[in-house]
């Protein structure tokens, strides 16, 4: 597999560079980046991280229908190494292959799946069949890379993480979408977790609403539960609810199994007030109840044309904190944007306890276009809280997106669309 992804890479890349069809479309990002900060455990030290990436797609590739996907990024310290320095990883390699009406896509290598159930990286292959926009059946099977945070990339054989699974969707009525998935995953030779889901959309005129349900077949219980109506008001108002039962689980490989869990039932309320044709209030309300606990999150803020403020209160699990927050944005001209953001919180971790932390948390940047295509970004970071009284991080970022249609058209810079 690990040969597989890196022809792959090398594919996209001769094929961004080489397409003898005039339909080939070539888009892609290139970043550099660049992170200072201080930390103080195991010990005081400063460092200045650096990360590079690449996106790159390259669709109807020497043949209509073909397409090559690349993205993935290196990070070091420039400072302080790290023991994973340089540290790569490979977001996305593959390959697809697409028919014109769009009825039969067939994709290969390390991709980002989302089909229902949970999104996950595979390496392996997913194909997909769709009839008339009616009804969609897909399915895939691969490893999964990992386990851990320091080795992400590492390609797995099958008996040491594996994953298969499917979705089938149906939009066959008027409004309403429904989707019926299941999920199974292995580790090291043995059955980890088998998921089914079903989840559904319906939306008409100033309505909608989503519905989910996780059930985990193993332990035959229900792993989640959640539904979310909105409704539209005239004037330009609208409210959300939402409530959500959750179980928390984890995969029979992981040690935290055997420790018995509690589910939690949490229900918000976000309204939005239209006051006049730029300017907004809204709110958002929660309630989460444990098993022996609750926890009340309140956040209550206006927005003006890009600017916006608000107060927000916790109380409850995990402590309670007050506080403030604001942005501000400026546009200098079409090419120069300033902007500036403040969190302001008092907090404790224990609300039994009498006395309060204080945390604040300042940026001011800018964003500006050089040329078509090419955008800087800097950031000046001030924190304080009860670790740092003081302490001042720099961010800096460049990228540049373009796009290519065909060798007869020529190149263009810029965002890809």
């Amino acid at each position: 597999m690990r040969k597989t992804i890196t022809l792959i890479m090398v594919g996209a890349i001769v094929g961004a560079a080489w397409s003898p069809s005039a339909a080939t479309v070539v888009t892609g990002n290139f970043f550099t980046e660049f992170y200072s900060y201080r930390v103080k455990l195991p010990e005081d030290q400063s460092q200045l991280r650096s990360l590079q990436g690449l996106r790159l797609n390259v669709r109807d590739a020497l043949t209509p229908g073909l397409s090559f996907y690349v993205r993935g990024r290196i990070a070091s310290d420039i400072s302080n190494k790290l023991t994973s320095d340089p540290d790569y990883r490979v977001y996305g390699a593959y390959l697809q292959y697409k028919t014109i009406d769009d009825f039969l896509s067939i994709r290969a290598g390390r991709q980002f799946l989302y089909e229902g159930l949970s999104a996950f990286t595979l390496d392996g292959a997913r194909l997909k069949l769709n009839y008339k926009e009616r009804l969609s059946i897909a399915g895939f099977v691969g490893t999964t890379p990992g386990p851990s945070f320091f080795n992400y990339d590492e390609i797995n054989e099958w008996k040491d993480s594996n994953a298969w699974g499917g979705r089938l969707q149906i939009s066959a009525i008027s409004n309403l979408k429904l989707n019926f998935s299941y999920l199974e995953k292995g580790v090291r030779d043995n059955l980890d977790s088998r998921l089914a889901g079903f989840d559904a959309r319906f939306k008409r005129n100033r309505c909608s609403a989503e519905l989910r349900l996780d059930y985990d077949m193993l332990f035959e219980r229900m792993k989640l539960f959640s539904i979310r109506p909105r409704y539209k008001l005239k004037g330009g108002h609208s409210i959300r609810f939402e409530y959500t039962y959750r179980k928390p689980s984890f995969g029979q490989s992981n040690i935290f199994s055997v420790f018995k869990s509690r589910p939690y039932h949490q229900v918000r309320l976000n309204p939005v007030y239209k006051i006049s044709r730029a300017l907004y209030g809204s709110g958002s309300f929660s309630y989460t109840k444990y098993n022996d606990d609750n926890r009340l999150n309140i956040r209550v803020g206006a927005s003006y044309k890009g600017q916006s403020g608000g107060v927000v209160f916790a109380d409850g699990y995990g402590g309670t904190k007050l506080g403030l927050y604001a942005f501000i944005l400026c546009e200098m001209n079409p090419k120069l944007d300033l902007y500036a953001n403040i969190d302001m919180y008092n907090y404790k971790l224990n609300r039994d306890e009498d006395e309060t932390e204080t945390s604040i948390s300042t940026a001011i940047g800018g964003k500006y276009e050089l040329f078509k295509g090419l955008r800087a970004r800097a950031e000046l970071q001030i924190l304080s809280n009860i670790r740092y009284e003081y302490d001042t991080r720099f961010y800096i970022r460049a990228e540049y997106n373009f796009i290519s249609r065909g060798i007869s058209q020529g190149y263009e810079g810029g965002e890809s669309k």
